[in-house]
Order: C-alpha cells, then structure tokens, then sequence
C-alpha cells in the first residue's frame, strides 16, 4: 500500500482534474476506481484518514455519475481540495511533509455534500461552505494522518 501511495493520489488528483474541466465520465470513473482503491489500501493498514477521505469521495463520484455534467466552481473546487488533501496525508505518512492543516475540515465538507447526495439532493441543490476553514470554527486543525482525527459524528473514524 505505501509503495503505490503517491502514485493512486496523483491518479486520483489527474482523475479528478479531469473531470471538473470537461465532466469526462471515464476520468469519474477513474477518480471513483482510484478511491475505492485507496479506501481498501488504507483500512488495510490503519490510515483512517485516507480511508474516510477517499471513502465519501467514492460516494460522491458514484452520485455524480447519475448526474453526468461538469460540476460548479464549488463543487469542483471542493474536490480538487479534497484530493489535495489526500495527496498531502499521503506524503505525511511517508515521511514526505506535514500533515494537512485542513483535513478535519476538508473531511466534513466532503461527508456533508456525500450525505446530501446520498439523501436524494439533486446536485444543482448541494450547498457549500464558502471555505472548509468555515467548519473547523474559521480555524484549520492538524491531525497525523495516521491517526483518526475526530469530527463531531466521529466522521473520521467510521
């Protein structure tokens, strides 16, 4: 798993890339594919983070293709964070850099917008937050991506 770590995040950044400039239904496959693997890989070996990351992300890409389309600025925008995030706990993990500033906060963005999806709301309909700092009390949180961080649903550690 640690082996092919940075290249499945710098498969699912290029896969997510993708989708948001054209809505290319083979790069959200990809992306959700991508996901799926490092969601397994993590629970494997015990990085929570990455796996409830990339856990909601492959929720929200198995919604958005029902809803083939280039997603909004802030849909986009989110998941381009998202993956930035996961690419940033990965190098962490391997020694590689800090551990992400906003992951709490990225996380319960992501689980926000993955539940909405899931309860039936049209992606036209998804509200944001203006940033993700807006979650964490306008403050960014730190947490080893190794370890669980812990939301006030427990969203990280599920």
């Amino acid at each position: 798993m640690l082996i092919e770590l940075p290249e499945n995040a710098r498969a699912l950044s290029i896969n997510i890339e993708n989708y948001v400039l054209s809505g290319d239904v083979d790069s959200l496959d990809s992306a959700r594919r991508v996901a799926h693997t490092l969601k397994g890989d993590a629970n494997t070996v015990g990085i929570k983070g990455i796996a409830n990351l990339t856990h909601s992300l492959e929720d929200i890409f198995i919604e958005l293709a029902k809803q083939p389309g280039i997603p909004s600025r802030a849909f986009a925008d989110l998941l381009i964070q998202a993956s930035d995030c996961v690419s940033s706990m990965a190098d962490h993990v391997l020694g590689r850099g800090d551990a992400p500033t906003d992951a709490l906060s990225v996380m319960q963005e992501v689980l926000n917008i993955a539940n909405s999806l899931s309860d039936g709301t049209p992606i036209s309909e998804l509200e944001f937050a203006d940033s993700v700092a807006d979650f964490a009390g306008g403050e960014n949180i730190a947490f080893p991506a190794s370890q669980p961080a812990r939301t006030e649903e427990s969203a990280l550690q599920t």
